[in-house]
């Protein structure tokens, strides 16, 4: 199976609010912003920050965090306001709600790729766990 020719600059692997059918109005400019290219999972942790959730590494086997894969249309453009949108302040990472990094996701039809995702940039002792790693299991 041959994956499609993109590289980590324009996939974005989305867990949470920015999800299709999320209903908000993030969600559709994400839509607007790109292709969804299919569902899939990646190594991790996924936790209830408030009415959305964050993602850490894994720190063992098993956990994944469910998700989908975007291709964006114009990557320089939706990064910046995904960033923003993120928490993400350029030039202080020390300070910024999320970090971007790349993580390795596998499609639901096999494919793995090489995606940006958002992980969440502060401790999680006090955070809810969602055991699922899918954040459509959470009832808010």
């Amino acid at each position: 199976m041959t994956a499609p020719a993109s590289t980590s600059d324009d996939l974005f692997f989305a867990y949470g609010t920015l999800m299709r059918g999320a209903g908000g109005p993030w969600a559709e400019r994400l839509e607007a912003m790109g292709e969804l290219l299919g569902r899939g999972g990646t190594p991790g942790r996924l936790f209830r920050v408030s009415w959305y959730p964050g993602m850490v590494e894994a720190d063992g086997p098993g956990q994944r965090v469910q998700g989908e894969v975007w291709r964006l249309a114009d990557p320089g453009r939706a990064w910046a306001l995904l960033d923003e949108f993120e928490g993400v302040i350029p030039g202080k990472p020390d300070i910024s709600r999320y970090r971007r990094a790349v993580v390795d996701v596998t499609l639901d039809d096999g494919a793995t790729l090489a995606c940006q995702a958002y992980l969440l940039n502060y401790p999680t002792d006090d955070l809810e766990p969602i055991p699922s790693g899918d954040f459509r299991d959470v009832t808010l």
